[in-house]
């Protein structure tokens, strides 16, 4: 039998060697895993406590500790869990969380935005060149992306946002 994920809310923060020696983009649960008592789960630490700066990091989970590499997102999970996830997965399986309230953007400023999306997924995918597995899943991944964008820029033009 097969399964599609559940369409969920995370927070996710791509955590880079700059990042890393600056946390003042930090969002606030990621500084509170920081602050976490070492070794406890859900705590974000140092892999290895006598390292030069910049050293690696690790979470905390409870099948054990993970190592962080850059680029790496930490996700917080539905239940306040965190962990992480290589870029090319998170690219995958998660997308933005578009701002349908109404806010300072324009109906007509996301309608674009999100057209844009779009194009720039079919864009990625268009080459003529020959495909490898894993590169014909990702095309499939973008052009199904550039649709649900699509679906949602005809959902916002006649939603009363």
């Amino acid at each position: 039998m097969k399964y599609r994920k559940k369409p969920i809310e995370i927070e996710a923060f791509q955590m880079t060697l700059e990042r890393r020696m600056d946390n003042s983009e930090w969002p606030n649960w990621l500084n509170q895993a920081w602050n976490g008592n070492l070794n406890e789960e859900g705590t974000l630490q140092r892999a290895n406590m006598s390292a030069e700066l910049p050293d690696s990091l690790e979470i905390v989970t409870k099948e054990g500790k993970h190592l962080v590499s850059w680029g790496d997102y930490i996700i917080r999970g539905i239940q306040g869990e965190i962990y992480h996830c290589k870029p090319d997965i998170f690219k995958l399986s998660y997308e933005p969380v578009l701002p349908m309230a109404a806010d300072d953007t324009s109906k007509s400023e996301r309608k674009q935005a999100l057209e844009e999306a779009a194009a720039i997924c079919e864009a990625m995918v268009i080459g003529g060149r020959a495909w490898t597995k894993e590169q014909a899943i990702a095309a499939d991944a973008l052009f199904a992306a550039a649709n649900n964008i699509r679906e949602w820029s005809d959902r916002l033009e006649l939603s009363a946002i």
